[in-house]
């Protein structure tokens, strides 16, 4: 480019800002507008020789700097906003899940005798089991001691709350070994969504 404005020594150039006319003095590269006090950047084309705002150059460049960093934010607060949307779905997915479980779980809870409700277990079969045994033992024991003609009728009452303990003891343990079964996999099948919709 050589020196600015060495062909045209004493020509006027306009101000970038104000259109107010300079002089121009061979090799300047800057200077300031005397009407408007605008710092000014002498630039040379191949046509034509003109000033630009040297000021308004870095405020363009750091209006869009600035812009630059708004779109960052923006580009941030949007992938924020989308994975919290994520957990959201994920969140009312499993929600769903676990109410349709707690559902199926309602079929499976034995209920006591003062309205409370509680899981299946193998102990409470065990439990009934040992019932029935010693209801059969000491039932048969007290049957020794009715009169002979008596002794085979007060015999069947044991062996009927046996067998019907024992009967109640295979449905327990049935009941809770299908409620394990159906929490295992409860269980894998929750695991498996939660890790499919992270």
């Amino acid at each position: 480019m050589g020196d600015v404005g060495a062909a045209i020594r004493g020509t006027a150039i306009p101000c970038g800002q104000c259109g107010a006319s300079l002089e121009l003095e061979a090799g300047v590269r800057f200077l300031k507008c005397r009407f408007c006090g605008t710092s000014l950047e002498v630039k040379e084309s191949a046509s034509a020789v003109y000033t630009e705002v040297k000021e308004l150059r870095e405020e363009l460049k750091e209006i869009a700097e600035s812009l630059g960093d708004a779109k960052r934010e923006q580009e941030k607060e949007r992938a924020r906003k989308k994975k919290k949307a994520a957990r959201q779905k994920r969140d009312r997915e499993l929600e769903a899940f676990d109410r349709a479980w707690n559902a199926k779980r309602e079929g499976f809870l034995v209920r006591d005798k003062n309205g409370g409700s509680h899981e299946p277990t193998k102990g409470m079969a065990f439990a009934l089991w040992g019932v029935g045994a010693f209801g059969l033992v000491g039932g048969l024991m007290f049957a020794q001691n009715w009169p002979p003609e008596h002794r085979a009728k007060a015999s069947l009452i044991p062996v009927f709350f046996a067998v019907a303990t024992f009967v109640m003891g295979i449905f327990q343990y049935r009941s809770s070994a299908e409620f394990e079964i159906a929490k295992r996999r409860y269980q894998r099948e929750r695991e498996r969504l939660r890790e499919s919709l992270e």
